[in-house]
């Protein structure tokens, strides 16, 4: 934590930048104002559920935006929902005390919007061989096409009602047994790039691989909710 005197020349900093951020930041305990106030390159805030977690974060971004100067155009916001996100921009926009437009906040979203969003507007989507007009497939339509490339090719997998499971456990690195599974995962990716298709897993994993390269404009703040939900399983 910082120093109490680095916290108040920070409170001071606030007060002048936005009076209202300032004064709703007197509702905040002390660790919850030391984390937004904290010049930390990275912070992680553990607290139990319906503790303050997210409205440390609200708190953060606009700290980083009024205060810091960070345009909210560059700050990544994150959650799981699409409910918890519309429910985080409303509380930004109201403790920014203005109209917060959409070119603004269009890194505000769940991790499937947010890395959509990047790979169309941002992120040299080209270098994987899309275009940035590229379609998302729902499960329904991913399974559709799984089914289509195993007429096609002849696969051979056992048990057709666990196709989802056992992709998703290979894709995480799972024994691919001793059917066409393997296969079948390589022939979908394929098909999808032919058809400038992505499913949600695609979305994640091929923004990170750009994100993760030098290049085009990306954030320059990532603010996750609820990041518990990262964690590896045991």
């Amino acid at each position: 934590p910082a120093p109490p005197d680095d916290l108040a020349g920070r409170l001071a900093a606030t007060r002048a930048a936005s009076p209202r951020l300032h004064a709703s930041l007197s509702g905040l305990d002390p660790a919850q104002l030391a984390a937004v106030l904290s010049d930390d390159p990275a912070a992680l805030v553990r607290a139990q559920v319906g503790s303050g977690k997210t409205t440390v974060l609200v708190h953060k971004v606009l700290y980083l935006h009024l205060v810091r100067g960070v345009p909210l155009d560059e700050l990544a916001v994150l959650t799981f929902t699409t409910r918890a996100a519309d429910a985080l921009r409303a509380r930004i926009q109201d403790l920014a005390e203005r109209d917060v437009a959409a070119d603004e906040r269009w890194l505000m979203g769940t991790f499937h919007s947010v890395a959509s969003a990047l790979l169309r507007r941002a992120l040299p989507v080209e270098q994987l061989g899309y275009r940035p007009d590229f379609t998302v497939l729902d499960e329904d339509e991913h399974d559709a096409l799984r089914l289509e490339l195993i007429r096609r090719h002849g696969l051979r997998l056992r048990p057709r009602r666990r196709l989802r499971e056992r992709l998703h456990a290979l894709a995480a690195g799972g024994d691919p047994g001793d059917d066409d599974l393997a296969r079948l995962a390589i022939l979908a990716g394929d098909e999808r790039r032919a058809r400038n298709a992505m499913d949600f897993d695609d979305l994640i994993e091929h923004a990170c691989t750009l994100l993760a390269v030098d290049g085009p404009r990306r954030p320059r703040w990532i603010l996750v909710d609820e990041l518990q939900d990262c964690e590896p399983r045991d």
